[in-house]
């Protein structure tokens, strides 16, 4: 199957990504396109190449509803590679939605131009990861610490007016990229012009005392315990001390962190989980633009906030004050405490109080899709995320019981069930301990737990 088309006129090199409908830039997509690159390298009548995207943009890099995807080869890093290192100037078209990877291919080239409703976004640190193919190295050249933090920190789109402003993109057009990038390699061509490669650029380094400042401000600013935006902020410091290729290499290298870091499949699960019961229940208000709960969706809010009074209660009376139950929750990245306690303290009892605060929240899940209040699992979680009474990086409650270990956590609610009922082990735990999938397992969901 074709997924890269092209053709040439007039010296010009027209590549168009035509894997629709995001012209994700996944490994048969890389390969072609590494392949025809070296082609039209080859060929003495090519003298620029004006690459765009097919259909609505140009690409949104990945599908993030399955954003686990392995890099296989040829790898991202070695596409960018392939672009920037080509003998002609490369001109890319932007316009739609470009994300993820699209940006590094865009980052890549010699040139970019952009339609004015075009945005760009780098949303990977929403699913604990990093941006990868160069992108925290090439960006930081072009827009500095700050812009280039900005981004990858926000993880939001930015219209083109604000990616020019940061020297993202060199021009906006007002229609037609396509057309517009081609006039522009044949102005290249006239010119004589050499491939402008933005590793070898030094625009984002020119206040070196600024740049500094800026990585120190966000490092203060970044909330706790999360490891990808420490791992941006690095990135983004490497950029301005170390060589092109090896900062390339520090930042696989901390992308390899990130991937391995459980924060990574927590976020990932509460990405997915988000879309797919937002629907069932919240509803987005046309005013605020805000989602608020429908009426199932408060009914898991107030049985999670249910579980915490009870749990916050039980720790109490087992011997641990208010404070030190709210100021080690806050300490382990917790906004909505039992007590309302917004100081971090007691950072040593974080492990005891957050594990038993997870197994209530989830015993509170367990008998709402026992009773068949909700129907997955997932449920739960974003609500626990959108209502802030987990932290994101935790994945709600289902996800992070199952992360502990649902055998020892079950043994662990009998003991603690003797003092509270807020532990009492739910009959679908009982279940969910027997696979690997745990509340997911389609024999749980399917089991039948009511009394006898």
């Amino acid at each position: 199957m074709k997924l890269v088309k092209h053709r040439v006129v007039e010296g010009i090199a027209v590549v168009v990504l035509a894997a629709p409908p995001l012209n994700a830039l996944e490994q048969p997509v890389r390969a072609q396109l590494i392949d025809l690159l070296d082609a039209l390298q080859a060929r003495d009548d090519v003298g620029a190449i004006c690459m765009t995207g097919e259909g609505v943009g140009f690409s949104a890099g990945l599908d993030l509803s399955d954003p686990a995807e392995k890099e296989t080869n040829p790898t991202m890093r070695e596409l960018c590679a392939a672009v920037a290192n080509c003998r002609v100037p490369v001109v890319v078209g932007l316009r739609g939605a470009v994300m993820g990877r699209g940006v590094a291919l865009a980052l890549a080239a010699h040139h970019r131009l952009a339609e004015q409703k075009t945005t760009l976004a780098l949303p990977e640190v929403s699913i604990g990861q990093i941006p990868l193919g160069g992108t925290t190295q090439r960006l930081a050249r072009l827009a500095g610490a700050d812009g280039a933090m900005s981004l990858m920190l926000g993880g939001r789109p930015v219209s083109a007016s604000a990616a020019m402003e940061r020297r993202i993109v060199d021009g906006i057009v007002s229609s037609n990229v396509q057309a517009a990038a081609y006039e522009m390699c044949k102005r290249l061509i006239e010119e004589g012009a050499s491939p402008r490669r933005t590793s070898e650029l030094r625009d984002g380094f020119a206040d070196g005392i600024g740049y500094m400042q800026a990585i120190a401000t966000r490092r203060q600013e970044l909330g706790k315990g999360l490891v990808a935006p420490v791992r941006i902020v690095d990135c983004v410091e490497a950029a301005a001390v170390l060589p092109f290729d090896v900062g390339c290499d520090y930042e696989e290298e901390r992308l390899l962190e990130c991937r391995k870091n459980p924060q990574a499949a927590a976020l990932r699960h509460i990405f997915l989980a988000e879309r797919q019961t937002n629907s069932k229940l919240t509803a987005l208000d046309p005013e605020t633009n805000r989602r608020t709960l429908k009426k199932s969706g408060e009914m898991v809010a107030r049985a999670l906030l249910t579980a915490q009074g009870q749990a916050g209660a039980a720790m109490v009376a087992g011997g641990l004050t208010e404070e030190q139950i709210d100021g080690a929750l806050v300490s382990a990245g917790y906004r909505r405490t039992p007590f309302g306690g917004t100081t971090a303290s007691h950072a040593s009892l974080a492990p005891e109080v957050t594990r038993k605060l997870i197994a209530a929240f989830m015993g509170a899940g367990a008998r709402l899709l026992e009773d068949g209040t909700i129907e997955e699992p997932a449920a739960v979680d974003a609500i626990s995320v959108q209502t802030g009474l987990m932290p994101r990086q935790t994945g709600g409650p289902m996800h992070a019981a199952r992360a502990m270990g649902l055998l020892r956590l079950r043994n662990d609610m009998r003991k603690w069930s003797e003092t509270a009922n807020v532990w009492d082990v739910p009959p679908l735990l009982d279940e969910a301990v027997k696979y690997a999938k745990g509340f997911d397992a389609p024999e749980v969901l399917g089991a039948d737990v009511s009394p006898d």
